[in-house]
């Protein structure tokens, strides 16, 4: 038993109206291995992650299509290239965009 808040929600109405609904909590009833995880749930697809795994589900021809989003052996990590995108924008050589995730993927 926990006496503090554990859960947080938010319903968010977005511009084209459809909404976003959140649920957070750090102290869920699940079976679990303390791994931080996201599900995410749309009306033409999901996805989940876990640690460095994740899966993409959606449907494609009449056929549910299951896609791995493994994070790459030689991956240096978000935190480094957050890093870099950082460093490059200083630099001159980049705009800064705080909106889209350009950084990951470079």
């Amino acid at each position: 038993m926990y006496d503090v808040e554990d859960l947080a929600t938010a319903l968010l109405k977005m511009e084209d109206g459809s909404t976003l609904s959140l649920d957070v909590s750090w102290a869920a009833h699940l079976e679990t291995d303390n791994e931080p995880f996201i599900h995410l749930m749309g009306t033409e697809g999901g996805a989940s992650y876990r640690g460095p795994h994740g899966m993409l589900y959606t449907e494609k021809f009449n056929r549910s299509i299951d896609l791995d989003l493994n994070t790459p052996d030689n991956d240096e990590g978000d935190r480094i290239r957050m890093c870099r995108h950082f460093l490059s924008c200083i630099r001159g050589r980049k705009r800064a965009n705080y909106f889209c995730t350009e950084w990951f993927y470079e």
